[in-house]
């Protein structure tokens, strides 16, 4: 039997052993971290049986991901709860300042998820759009954008967990400066992957290749960049692949 090994377990490392396995191949997944999930995972981080997302909280896009329905995750209890999102950019961050009202996406996922909660203690993420390997602590800025639209929410904390540019660097090398889409996405970037080649999900090294969010389509709980370097290294191996 052929056998491949991925490396990294978070959505496209899965996806990518999902559809080689579905295809025959004998797949061994290896994790630096504890769990699998990568930024998907969420985590106890406050009280014992609070939950919280670790890095991803949002993911339109793994809705209408081809490889997740072919999945059929929904056998195993996946159920999608859906919202609309509208997203500003600002240029200040794009300049590399840090903007006096950053651009906050807040998520209560525990409205469609009540065992995050504990008791009446509920989490709350957060995410603010801060300029590249920024060094400072956006807390202030993103209470005060709370505050704008629920005042009096400071008083209603009762804990924080803050993960800095810094930290998510550090917990993962293709975050570098904090960047959790692992670069700037222009059209070349998207199309053409990491490096320049008629394979985007090729290394150059014969039976190894790279299925980060760093390849097409792109960052997103999608997957679809693990299926893509699925399908090629399937086609490398002239291996039927599943639909």
């Amino acid at each position: 039997m052929t056998s491949a090994v991925i490396v990294g377990g978070g959505p496209n490392g899965l996806a990518a052993a999902a559809l080689l396995a579905k295809a025959g191949l004998e797949v061994t997944l290896l994790e630096a971290a504890d769990e699998v999930g990568g930024g998907t995972r969420s985590h106890e981080a406050i009280l014992p049986g609070l939950l919280h997302d670790h890095c991803s909280a949002i993911h339109p896009m793994a809705v209408t991901s081809p490889v997740l329905r072919s999945l059929g995750l929904e056998r195993h209890g996946l159920r999608w709860k859906l919202a609309d999102i509208v997203a500003r950019g600002e240029r200040d961050v794009g300049a590399g300042r840090m903007p006096e009202r950053p651009f906050v996406l807040v998520g209560q996922q525990y409205l469609a998820d009540p065992t995050r909660s504990v008791g009446d203690v509920h989490p709350v993420w957060a995410y603010a759009h801060v300029p590249y390997d920024y060094d400072g602590d956006a807390t202030e800025a993103i209470l005060r954008q709370f505050e704008r639209f629920a005042p009096g929410l400071r008083e209603r904390i009762v804990g924080r967990h803050i993960t800095r540019p810094a930290d998510f660097a550090a917990a993962n090398p293709n975050f570098v400066g904090g960047d959790i889409v692992t670069g700037a996405k222009t059209v070349p970037h998207l199309l053409l992957g990491p490096r320049p080649a008629l394979d985007p999900y090729g290394t150059g090294l014969p039976g190894v290749f790279i299925c980060s969010a760093a390849t097409p389509p792109g960052p997103g709980a999608h997957g679809m960049c693990g299926a893509g370097a699925a399908r090629s290294a399937l086609r490398h191996l002239g291996v039927r692949q599943p639909v």
